[in-house]
């Protein structure tokens, strides 16, 4: 394996001796193979790995990284991250087709993107970490006799970063595998958040959740996907007992005015009492603008008079908690 430095898309030579002071990013790349491997550079260099019975472990010493993993065997063993003295501000883990990783201390690290890999950490373990992209299916099977039980915790995935204020989540299946229901979770800083191609067939106000454990949240973006399953996911919630302060702009994408969205985007407009802009668009999609910055891009779509006037009928007009006025779009 080679330790390169990147510039422009481009290799331009292997990174500088250590005794160097250079603060430039660096990517290591994790090559395709089909065995459980041990690197062993220079031992001068600023990188050191070693095989830990059928585990391999990367030990990263001072410097500010880029890591990524993309792609690659680890024939079902597990790479692990330990760099309590390091600079790391950015981790990338993508895309594996077998193993996984386990990260363990990284005490700078300011923003991280785990897709559609299997990684094990406690995100107290990074206490700068600032924003997180995170991509997980469970469930796969289309078939309705092996139902998924809902029973992971998301504070396992999303709890103990007090700092971060930015989250993306893409959490996809043919039935919802988590529960509803976590008391441990708290986001008490999280302002930013959006949620990706939430399967049309999920109740889609889950993300109350994630609302009521992030007080200071300013902004909620969600994306419905179509999926071929019926919906069958209706969640029994308690009525609210809080009014939220600070979030100021719901968008839905892929709004179809089922009764179940009406049931969050009233939900979303009874307890907050900033909320300003509440827009509902049937079309559209989440365009990337790298690992941790999307945004939502509407499609023009014209409403029925008959359906916008029954949608906007059952949006209810008792707002207990609202003390501005809010604009409703509906596209």
């Amino acid at each position: 394996m080679e330790v390169q430095r990147i510039c422009r898309g481009r290799s331009i030579g292997k990174a500088p001796n250590r005794n160097m002071k250079s603060k430039r990013d660096y990517s290591l790349m994790l090559p395709p193979t089909n065995k459980a491997t041990c690197f062993a550079p220079a031992e001068h260099q600023r990188f050191a790995y070693s095989l830990i019975s059928s585990t391999n472990l990367v030990s990263v010493f001072p410097l500010s990284l880029k890591i990524r993993a993309k792609s690659c065997s680890l024939n079902h063993d597990i790479l692990a991250v330990n760099a309590p003295r390091s600079e790391i501000k950015q981790l990338i883990i993508e895309r594996r087709r077998s193993g996984g990783f386990k990260l363990y201390s990284l005490p700078m690290l300011e923003s991280m993107a785990v897709l559609d890999t299997t990684v094990i950490y406690k995100l107290s373990s990074f206490p700068h970490l600032r924003q997180l992209n995170l991509t997980k299916c469970h469930g796969i099977l289309k078939s309705r006799t092996m139902r998924f039980t809902p029973d992971w915790d998301l504070n396992l995935y999303l709890g103990g970063s007090p700092g971060m204020t930015d989250l993306i989540i893409r959490f996809t299946g043919y039935d919802r595998w988590f529960r509803t229901g976590s008391p441990a979770l708290s986001l008490p800083k999280l302002r930013r958040l959006l949620i990706a191609d939430v399967p049309s067939s999920w109740d889609v106000s889950w993300p109350r959740l994630l609302i009521e454990a992030a007080p200071c949240l300013e902004s909620l973006h969600i994306h419905i996907s179509p999926w071929e399953e019926d919906p069958c996911d209706d969640i029994t919630w308690q009525p609210p007992k809080f009014c939220h302060n600070h979030l100021k702009e719901l968008v839905i994408v892929g709004f179809e005015g089922t009764n179940r969205q009406i049931f969050f985007v009233n939900f979303v407009m009874k307890v907050s009492t900033e909320v300003q802009l509440v827009s509902l668009l049937k079309n559209g999609h989440v365009q990337g603008r790298g690992h941790w910055d999307r945004v939502l891009v509407k499609q023009q779509h014209r409403w029925g008079s008959e359906d916008r006037v029954k949608i906007l009928e059952h949006i209810a007009d008792d707002f207990p908690c609202l003390a501005t006025p809010t604009q409703v779009v509906l596209e």
